[in-house]
C-alpha cells in the first residue's frame, strides 16, 4: 500500500485551482488537512466565499 502525503492547499478559487482540487480529492496518495485562500483576480473575501459556498451553483 502506498503512503499518503498530508497537504494543505493554498488557492485562489479560479478554474485552474478548481481542477487542481478535483485532482487532489481524487488522489488516494494525498490527504487534505486544510484549504486556505489567497486573493487572485478578485478580492480575498470573494475568494473565500467561493470556496465556502462551492464553485457550482444550481
Amino acid at each position: 500500500m502506498a503512503k499518503t502525503l498530508s497537504v494543505v492547499i493554498d488557492i485562489d478559487p479560479g478554474i485552474d485551482d478548481a481542477v487542481a482540487l478535483l485532482l487532489v480529492w481524487a488522489s488516494p496518495e494525498l490527504n487534505i488537512l486544510g484549504i486556505t485562500t489567497v486573493s487572485g483576480s478578485v478580492e480575498l473575501e470573494v475568494c473565500s466565499s467561493l470556496l465556502q459556498n462551492g464553485y457550482i451553483r444550481e
